[in-house]
């Protein structure tokens, strides 16, 4: 299961012709195509509003969200951009092995279309300042990083009993409140 607040919708075909047609022939669901949906940016234009709490990441036990290139695409504007990511998860089903696990990331494996993996390590290789290895590199520093902060979190939630009341770094309490501040400002808007 994967979900993203901010996907795309994914008609039937994936380009149009000259004519407006799409050119696998199918008549479609109405809408833009992925490829024009894409040209405009959705995800780049939300992270220009600067979200007060940065990116929330949610991570599950069952999947890796980093093998997803377009995963990987939204870690790469938000870091280019110093948005602070936020890894959270369900406490109850995430594992301490899993979260080692999650530590060894490669993002360079991702997967996605042919032509969207152009367009995405296009910009990586901007980001990386021309490089795309370094590019790459840049991502998986950032990812362990928050990822840590979990695990640290995980590992803080698991062991106290009163970890609501632990002073310091007060782990899962700062990102609740930001999350349901962040829902909440959404929801009424």
């Amino acid at each position: 299961f994967f979900y993203c607040v901010f996907s795309l919708y994914q008609p039937a075909g994936s380009e149009r012709a000259a004519d407006g047609t799409l050119k696998d022939g199918s008549e479609g669901c109405g809408g833009m195509t992925v490829g024009e949906q894409l040209k405009k940016e959705p995800f780049r234009q939300i992270i220009d509003f600067r979200p007060v709490y940065g990116m929330f990441v949610l991570h599950t036990s069952l999947f890796e969200i980093y093998f997803r290139l377009w995963v990987v695409h939204e870690a790469d504007v938000a870091t280019h951009n110093r948005l602070p990511i936020h890894g959270v998860f369900d406490i109850f089903r995430m594992t301490e092995e899993k979260m080692t696990e999650n530590l060894d990331i490669d993002t360079r494996q991702a997967e996605c279309r042919p032509e969207d993996r152009k367009v995405i390590e296009q910009l990586i290789r901007k980001h990386g300042g021309g490089s795309l290895n370094v590019g790459y590199d840049r991502l998986d520093i950032a990812i362990r990083t928050f990822r840590s902060k979990m695990k640290r979190d995980f590992y803080i939630q698991t062991r106290y009993q009163d970890w609501e009341d632990f002073d310091a770094p007060r782990p899962r309490w700062k990102f609740t409140r930001a999350w349901v501040a962040s829902l909440s400002r959404v929801a009424t808007k």
